[in-house]
């Protein structure tokens, strides 16, 4: 298994055009979290800590006045994006 090295300097304009395009973002001042946030998927809720669990990449968008957090999948709004570590 190979690692996945993708920065995120190197597609937030994409991120940005692509959450644009889906008339995501509304009137309120808002920004995007310079990073990724990987989510893990779990399979059941029962104290136990996963380790080695299936992730997914995400963005997040924080609106200011409210502090609403969106998350957004990655693969959702790049989908030729390469994220398989084969």
């Amino acid at each position: 298994m190979t690692q996945i090295n993708i920065k995120f300097s190197y597609y937030k304009n994409e991120i940005i055009e692509a959450l644009n395009s889906k008339n995501r973002l509304i009137d309120e001042p808002n920004y995007l979290i310079d990073g990724f946030i990987n989510l893990p998927i779990i399979y059941k809720i029962n104290g136990d800590i996963t380790v080695w669990s299936p992730i997914m990449p995400m963005i997040a968008v924080i609106w200011n006045n409210s502090g609403r957090i969106y998350f957004f999948p990655l693969k959702e709004l790049l989908p030729n994006i390469n994220l398989d570590d084969k």
